[in-house]
C-alpha cells in the first residue's frame, strides 16, 4: 500500500490546470436564461450565430469561428438590451479576442480591463503580475509564467470584487490553484541549474523545478525567495510527498551507482 501511495504522489503533473478557459454550450444557455433572451432573438441580430441544436463539441468549434469571422455580430450580441444589463465577460464565455480589440489577444486581460480594476489594486492582489507595457509575445509568456508560479495571485484576481461583478454566475470563492504548479518530480537532490540555451517553455519548466527544489530541500528559504507560503488542500499530504520524492531520488541514485538502469 505504501509503494502505491508513493507512486500516486509522484505521478502528480507539474502542470496542474485549474479553471480552463473554454466555451461551453451550457454556459451560453445559462447566460441566455439569466438575461431572459430567446435564441431566436440572437439569430435576428446575429444570423451566423451557431445553431441551437448543435452538440457541445460542434457548438464550441463554431463559436470560435463565429467570433473570428463575424466580429460585427459579436458587437450586436452585446448590444441586446438584456445582455447589456448582465454584461457577461468574453473570458467567462470563452470567447477569444480579435487582434484589433486587444494587443495581447488574451480575453483575461479584457476581463481585467472591463472590470476597471486599478493598477494599485492589481498590485495589492497580485504583486507579481506582469508588466502590460512589454512586447506582446513576451507578455503572453510572462502571463502564463505568472499563472504557473503564482497561481494564488491569479486566484486572488478572479475572486476580486471588481472581476466578480462581471461574472453573473459567481456564487462562492473559486479555488483555481488547489495544488501549486511546481509540485512534480525532481531528478536529484542537486539544485536545478539554469542553462543559457533554455527556450521559453524550457525556462518555465526549470523555474518550476527550482521552486519545487526549494520547497523540498530548503523550505526555510522558499518564502524569502518567492514571497509566499504555498497552501494545499486537506487531501494532499505534504510530508508524504516530500518523503516519496526523496526516497525515489535516493533509489535512483543507488541504482545508478550499482550500474542498474532498469526501471521497475
Amino acid at each position: 500500500m505504501k509503494s502505491k501511495s508513493l507512486l500516486f504522489l509522484l505521478s502528480i503533473s507539474i502542470v496542474f490546470s485549474s479553471v480552463a478557459q473554454k466555451t461551453s454550450k451550457e454556459t451560453w444557455n445559462r447566460i441566455l436564461q439569466k438575461a431572459d433572451v430567446e435564441w431566436n432573438l440572437i439569430y435576428e441580430k446575429c444570423p451566423n450565430f451557431p445553431k441551437e441544436n448543435l452538440g457541445e463539441q460542434e457548438f464550441s468549434k463554431d463559436i470560435f469561428e463565429w467570433n473570428k469571422n463575424y466580429p460585427e455580430e459579436v458587437t450586436l450580441f452585446y448590444s441586446i438590451e438584456n445582455i447589456k444589463k448582465i454584461n457577461p465577460s468574453p473570458y467567462y464565455l470563452g470567447l477569444p479576442l480579435n487582434e484589433n480589440e486587444n494587443q495581447y489577444d488574451n480575453s483575461f486581460i479584457q476581463w481585467l480591463k472591463e472590470s476597471k480594476i486599478s493598477d494599485r489594486r492589481i498590485m495589492e492582489l497580485a504583486p507579481h503580475f506582469p508588466d502590460m507595457n512589454i512586447e506582446k509575445e513576451q507578455f503572453l509568456f510572462q502571463f502564463e509564467r505568472w499563472k504557473s508560479l503564482y497561481g494564488h495571485e491569479y486566484e486572488n484576481i478572479i475572486n476580486s470584487k471588481e472581476l466578480v461583478a462581471l461574472n453573473p454566475y459567481y456564487k462562492e470563492y473559486i479555488d483555481v490553484s488547489q495544488i501549486p504548479h511546481f509540485i512534480g518530480p525532481l531528478e536529484s537532490k542537486d539544485k536545478p541549474m539554469k542553462l543559457d540555451s533554455f527556450k521559453q517553455e524550457e525556462l518555465l519548466t526549470y523555474e518550476l523545478k527550482l521552486m519545487n527544489w526549494y520547497f523540498v530541500f530548503e523550505q526555510e528559504n522558499f518564502k524569502k525567495i518567492y514571497g509566499f507560503s504555498p497552501e494545499f488542500p486537506a487531501f494532499f499530504d505534504v510530508e508524504n510527498y516530500k518523503l516519496a520524492l526523496i526516497t525515489k531520488i535516493e533509489e535512483t541514485e543507488k541504482q545508478r551507482k550499482l550500474g542498474n538502469f532498469e526501471t521497475n
